[in-house]
Parts: structure tokens; C-alpha cells; sequence
């Protein structure tokens, strides 16, 4: 797990919504030129439409205690690898359930947090999806595929 030293390092909640969030920040990263690595073991399998984003699976345990610890730049929005003590700090944002405006959703919320902690100017809600060239063609272009199932029952939509 090698990185420069001002590459964010971006931990997002290992399902895929929280993932395609995540990758949100790192498109205005990207967009401004800076670098960024997105750990997230769902989406390194969806590479090829993110050509632009550095995407790496989440590391060990240790490795991942050891990228927490540092003082390097990092996002961090999981309970789970937040509850091993990890704090915010200068280029640092932990993004917990408590930062979350509910009036304004999720993405307003990480903008307003993400602008102040990487003095970072937001241009964009799109998490930069480029279809590859090689995508199968779609058989039905106007066809919108809702899936209304998630990680847990309790976030599953109405049916």
C-alpha cells in the first residue's frame, strides 16, 4: 500500500451505495487534479467504468490500523473502521452518521464537510461513470433498471 504523501486516502462503508457516494469526493478530487485512492472491495470490480479513479481493494486489517493511524490525508465514512479510534484532524475527515444533515441528504452533507477538510472546491455531483467502449450495447436504451434491494432488509424500498 504505497502512496505519496498527498494522496487522500478514501474508506467508504463497504457496500456498493456508500461506495459510488465515496467516489463523488473523488471526482471533484480528480477534477481539481489531485490524487486519490478509493479502498473499497465491491467496486475494484467496476474499474473499467471509473478510468480516471485509482480504486484498490480494502486492505488487511493492519495495513488498514496502520493508513488510520497516520497522520496522511484520509476519508473515512464507516462505523466499523471508525470504532478503532481513528479522529479527524488536518486533511483528515471522519464522516459518521453525525455529521449528516438529514434535512439535505448525504451529498450536500459530505460536500459541506469535504469542501472545509481538503479545502476543496465541489464542482460536480456526478461520481464520473464513463461506459467502456467495450460495454455490451443496450437492448432497450430508454429502459431504466430500478434494483430495490441493499445490504440490510431495513433499507430495502417498499414493495
Amino acid at each position: 500500500m504505497n502512496q505519496d504523501a498527498a494522496t487522500l486516502s478514501l474508506l467508504s462503508a463497504p457496500a456498493l451505495g456508500d461506495g459510488l457516494l465515496t467516489l463523488v469526493l473523488a471526482h471533484n478530487l480528480h477534477l481539481q487534479g489531485r490524487s486519490s485512492v478509493l479502498y473499497h472491495t465491491q467496486l475494484v470490480e467496476l474499474r473499467t467504468w471509473f478510468p480516471w479513479a485509482r480504486i484498490e481493494p480494502l486492505p488487511e486489517d493492519a495495513a488498514l490500523k496502520d493508513l488510520a493511524a497516520g497522520d496522511a490525508p484520509l476519508f473515512i465514512a464507516s462505523t466499523a473502521l471508525v470504532s478503532g479510534g481513528v479522529t479527524a484532524g488536518p486533511g483528515r475527515l471522519v464522516f459518521t452518521k453525525a455529521c449528516w444533515d438529514r434535512e439535505h441528504g448525504y451529498l450536500a452533507s459530505l460536500r459541506t464537510h469535504a469542501e472545509r477538510a481538503f479545502d476543496l472546491a465541489w464542482t460536480t455531483d456526478a461520481c464520473g461513470l464513463v461506459q467502456p467502449e467495450d460495454a455490451p450495447e443496450a437492448t432497450h436504451p430508454r429502459r431504466v433498471v430500478l434494483h430495490p434491494f441493499s445490504a440490510r432488509p431495513n433499507k430495502d424500498w417498499s414493495i
